[in-house]
């Protein structure tokens, strides 16, 4: 996904006691997010609801979204 792209959550391939993590950070299915920095293999820097929730490559992997700006 492109940085600054719009996009929606799909789904969380995760166990529950991450879900409900993730979940907390407001990353949910259905949930509106903005990619603001993907720095290659260490961090990614997502914005939901106004705020900035920093993710790990491997628990951003777990995440499945949709590309807003494809589906238009």
């Amino acid at each position: 996904m492109h940085k600054k792209s719009p996009a929606t959550i799909l789904d969380l391939t995760c166990n529950i006691d991450s879900f409900r993590i993730l979940a907390s950070f407001g990353l949910a299915p259905g949930r509106k997010l903005r990619v603001l920095i993907n720095k290659g293999e260490s961090v990614l820097l997502v914005e939901i609801d106004n705020s900035i929730v920093a993710l790990s490559k491997e628990i951003a992997s777990k995440i499945l979204v949709s590309d807003d700006e494809c589906q238009r």
